[in-house]
């Protein structure tokens, strides 16, 4: 899609030029992180209706723009912009100007969208319909119509005029911008506590509740992560805007607990609490190689300890890498592999030998239907290949069952080998479970 025509206006701030410093190996790295950072590709601009189509002889209608990428990306309204109208077989050029003394430098969320109000002076000899186009094409035009009261004949230009997209033939994008703005609009009455959770808390690893028959036979993960910085749209932080690729810097915590609760008192059996902190770079290859590919990485570091002391204590900590790879289509059959590689640090006097049963190298794969069944697989190798685990999830979503009235999965797991528990990470098991995951 093309560029908002704007003389003047620096739609994209400037890439970072070269390192003048010879300070040495901290100041390449830290200029390699602001080229990574401030590294985003155009947003692609699009008329919507205005919320008050004309208001004394003005025009009213949204600039909207998408960003289709998966990364967030710093843009500037112009102040201007020249769109092309057509009116009655003829056609001429219209500036719209922005509305309103609100900034015009937002960061665009991945996948997300900005709007922004601009007016355009009407002639008052106005003859409806008005369509107008950023690029001239007709299956991207905004058609102004007026609207007359109920039981009236159209009354001057002045009145209240609706706008409505142009109706064309060509496919619907996958993210509509009249679609968008009114979720937009939706979204402005939403309470700024749910706000606040949907834009920076988001599930992470798997979180399901399982049993089974064998002590200890319950077994439960919750996992989610949450965004420290502030990425709002409308009001980014100055690290935000400066840097957007800082928002894909997560807090992470992970729980899974063994929970026994045939024996007397039903006590936990063991527990692993997993605090992280990682950067998640999604779509690295930013879709230029093939639809059916995506690569995102992952890295950070990881603490792993059961909570206990004494004998019966566990813990570790690791820093790790992890690239993934997804064939097919995200929202059909796709198959998707993650190999994590890590390397311990500092003491690990709790379990010298943990590395023997945990190893360094662990892969996940998934394979299934976006909507439909999944099997995924994670196996671990132990050093020296004698030791280590598979864990395996088959999960389908329940509300393809019963009227959609769950939002739920099956999920059936077996877990074989050694490391399910901290506690006896060097004891091997073999256990069946069954039963809901709210995220797979």
């Amino acid at each position: 899609m093309p560029a908002c025509p704007s003389k003047g206006a620096e739609l994209l701030p400037s890439r970072p030029g070269r390192i003048k410093s010879s300070a040495g190996w901290w100041s390449l790295g830290l200029g390699l992180l602001t080229a990574l950072t401030m590294a985003a590709d155009p947003v692609g601009p699009m008329l919507a209706p205005g919320d008050a189509p004309v208001v004394g002889g003005l025009g009213r209608v949204y600039l909207v723009m998408l960003n289709p990428d998966a990364q967030p990306v710093p843009y500037q309204f112009p102040e201007t912009v020249s769109a092309q109208y057509f009116m009655a077989g003829t056609k001429g050029t219209v500036s719209l100007r922005r509305e309103g003394p609100e900034s015009g430098t937002i960061v665009i969320a991945a996948g997300g969208f900005a709007r922004r109000i601009y007016t355009l002076p009407l002639p008052e000899n106005a003859i409806f319909p008005i369509e107008l186009s950023l690029d001239g094409e007709s299956t991207h035009r905004l058609v102004l119509s007026p609207m007359p009261p109920p039981g009236n004949s159209p009354g001057p230009m002045t009145e209240t005029v609706s706008a409505q997209p142009a109706v064309s033939a060509a496919p619907v994008p996958a993210t509509d911008p009249a679609s968008a703005v009114a979720a937009a609009k939706s979204a402005e009455g939403m309470p700024s506590a749910l706000r606040f959770f949907e834009e920076h808390f988001f599930p992470h690893e798997p979180m399901y509740l399982l049993m089974g028959w064998e002590d200890p036979n319950v077994k439960f993960q919750i996992s989610f992560k949450y965004r420290p910085l502030n990425g709002d749209a409308d009001d980014p932080g100055w690290l935000v805007r400066h840097a957007p690729r800082l928002t894909n810097l997560y807090l992470a915590y992970t729980q899974m607990s063994l929970w026994d609760t045939g024996a007397p008192s039903s006590p936990f059996y063991d527990t692993a609490y997993k605090p992280e902190v990682f950067y998640q770079w999604q779509r690295v290859d930013r879709q230029r190689w093939a639809d059916w590919f995506g690569l995102d990485l992952q890295g950070g570091l990881q603490h792993a300890s059961n909570g206990q002391d004494g004998p019966e204590s566990r813990s570790f900590n690791v820093a790790y890498l992890m690239p993934t790879v997804r064939f097919g289509n995200p929202d059909g059959f796709f198959t998707r592999l993650s190999p994590r590689v890590y390397a311990y640090l500092g003491d690990l006097g709790d379990n010298p030998d943990i590395a023997d049963y945990y190893g360094h190298v662990q892969l996940r794969g998934t394979i299934g239907w976006a909507d439909g069944v999944q099997l995924s697989v994670i196996g671990t190798i132990g050093d020296g290949f004698h030791h280590g685990s598979a864990q395996m999830d088959l999960t389908y979503p329940l509300y393809r069952l019963g009227g959609r009235n769950l939002s739920v999965y099956l999920d059936l797991q077996y877990f074989t080998g050694y490391g399910e528990s901290l506690l006896d990470y060097n004891e091997r098991t073999s256990v069946f479970r069954a039963g809901i995951s709210l995220w797979r």
